[in-house]
C-alpha cells in the first residue's frame, strides 16, 4: 500500500496510471482527467471488505500471523488480519513514531487501550520491544486490575509516559484524583492517539498534571489501514508519505485530523 501527497492533480492522475497499468510514469498519459482516472478504480467499502474476507477466508488463515478485528464501533467488526509484512511495516511506522518521543532506559511506556483484538496495540509492543523501552499493558477489568492496582502498577514501575486515548487519559486522571493518588505517579508524558488533539486539551493535561507535562500527538490512524501519521507537535500530525497518498488541494506542512474533512481532500 501507498498513499502519496500531492497539490498536482496531473500528478496524482500519473500515479493512478501506473498503478494501474503496472508501468513507469514516464509511459504515462497524465492529461486524462483525474475523475475519470478514478472511475476505473473501484471504490471499495467496509461491506465489500468483509465479504472479501468471506470469499479468501482460507488463503487468510494460510498467510496471517495476527488475526484482529476492528472494534466494531461504526458497523460490525471487520477482520484485519496481518501477515508479517502488514506487521513489520506497522512497526516501523511506530517505532519511528515512539522514537521521537521516549528514551530507552529512561522512559517506560504504560498501554492504555481497551483493544484485545487490535492489529494496533500488537504493532504498538513490538515497535517498543525494538526500542527496547519497557512498557506495559493496563486497563480496568472490574474484580481484576481496579484504578487503584492500575495506580500502583504506575508507582511500582517508576511509569514515566503513558500512550491512550485523550479520553482515556482523563479517566484515570479522574480516578487517580478521587483516590487521591497524584503524588504517587512519576507520569510526565502522554502519547495520545485516536482523537482529536486540541490546544484547549493540551492546556487541560498541563493544568493537570503540572506544566513541565509533555502532550504528544502520537500516531493517527485505523485498524484497516494502520498508522497514517505521526506527531509532530502541538497535536498536529505530519504523513508518513512512504506508504500512503494524501490529496489536496491546499498542501499543509502539518494537519490535524479536523483538517481531513472532505472539501479540503
Amino acid at each position: 500500500m501507498h498513499l502519496i501527497v500531492t497539490g498536482n492533480r496531473k500528478k496524482a492522475a500519473a500515479y493512478l496510471l501506473a498503478a494501474q497499468q503496472s508501468n513507469s510514469l514516464a509511459n504515462v498519459d497524465a492529461d486524462r482527467q483525474l475523475e475519470s482516472i478514478l472511475h476505473d478504480f473501484p471504490v471499495q467499502r467496509k461491506e465489500d471488505l468483509i465479504e472479501y474476507a468471506k470469499d479468501h477466508q482460507q488463503a487468510i488463515l494460510e498467510n496471517a500471523i495476527l488475526f484482529s478485528e476492528t472494534s466494531g464501533t461504526t458497523a460490525r467488526p471487520l477482520q484485519t488480519p496481518r501477515n508479517s509484512v502488514d506487521i513489520t511495516w506497522n512497526t516501523h511506522n511506530q517505532a519511528f513514531a515512539y522514537k521521537r518521543l521516549v528514551t530507552a532506559g529512561t522512559d517506560r511506556v504504560a498501554i492504555i487501550h481497551p483493544g484485545v483484538l487490535s492489529p494496533f496495540i500488537e504493532a504498538t509492543t513490538f515497535a517498543l520491544r525494538h526500542l527496547e523501552a519497557g512498557y506495559v499493558k493496563l486497563f480496568p477489568i472490574q474484580g481484576i486490575c481496579n484504578y487503584m492496582r492500575m495506580i500502583e502498577v504506575l508507582e511500582r514501575y517508576a511509569i514515566t509516559a503513558i500512550m491512550t486515548t485523550p479520553s482515556l487519559a482523563l479517566k484515570v486522571l479522574h480516578e487517580t484524583a478521587r483516590l487521591n493518588a497524584f503524588g504517587r505517579l512519576k507520569v510526565h508524558k502522554l502519547l495520545l492517539t485516536g482523537e482529536l488533539i486540541s490546544p484547549a486539551c493540551i492546556y487541560n493535561f498541563k493544568h493537570i498534571l503540572g506544566p513541565q507535562c509533555e502532550v504528544h500527538a502520537f500516531v493517527y490512524g485505523a485498524s484497516e489501514t494502520a498508522s497514517l501519521m505521526y506527531g509532530v507537535g502541538n497535536g498536529l500530525y505530519k504523513a508518513f508519505v512512504d506508504d500512503f497518498i494524501f490529496e489536496r488541494t491546499k498542501p499543509l506542512s502539518c494537519w490535524s485530523p479536523k483538517l481531513l474533512s472532505r472539501q479540503e481532500m
